[in-house]
């Protein structure tokens, strides 16, 4: 017997201001695991120097290093965890400080309505009911659409 199907995923963003200090978190009250607050980043990568970490705020001050770090949820699954990496390692190269963190349950909603996470790098929107709620109706979080498509058999 032969099941075949197919999935599409999606990029996420939450609504959470970068520039916003970073306050005491409940991570599991927003179903999130931070690996005890020290979170599940990949090993360090010695990426070259995009620039952007020497930009300047009006008053000198650096501008990536005023912001505080961007958080990205990734699921129990392994595309999802190398998609989560790849974009930590395209926010450090940037100068960004970034937080790993994954899902407790595979529920959708406390991260995105908490501002708990800033990022997920691959969501799959047909295993959500409150989906288009959160992302079309309260717009507590905004689909960048389709970042892949996967056939399985």
């Amino acid at each position: 017997m032969m099941i075949a199907g197919s999935m599409l995923w999606n990029l996420i963003i939450f609504y959470s201001p970068l520039s916003a200090l970073a306050a005491a978190v409940n991570w599991t009250e927003n179903n999130v695991d931070s690996n005890n607050n020290q979170f599940y980043n990949g090993p360090r990568c010695q990426l070259p120097n995009l620039g952007w970490n020497n930009l300047k705020n009006p008053d000198g001050s650096l501008y990536t290093a005023s912001k505080r770090p961007i958080t990205i949820l990734y699921d129990a699954w392994e595309s999802s965890m190398l998609n989560s990496y790849v974009g930590q390692y395209l926010l450090e190269g940037m100068g960004y400080r970034v937080q790993v963190v994954t899902r407790i349950q595979y529920i959708l909603g406390p991260e995105f309505e908490h501002n708990t996470v800033d990022l997920e790098m691959e969501l799959w929107p047909q295993d959500f009911t409150n989906f288009v709620q959160l992302t079309q109706t309260d717009k507590v979080a905004v689909s960048l659409g389709a970042s892949g498509f996967v056939t399985f058999c």
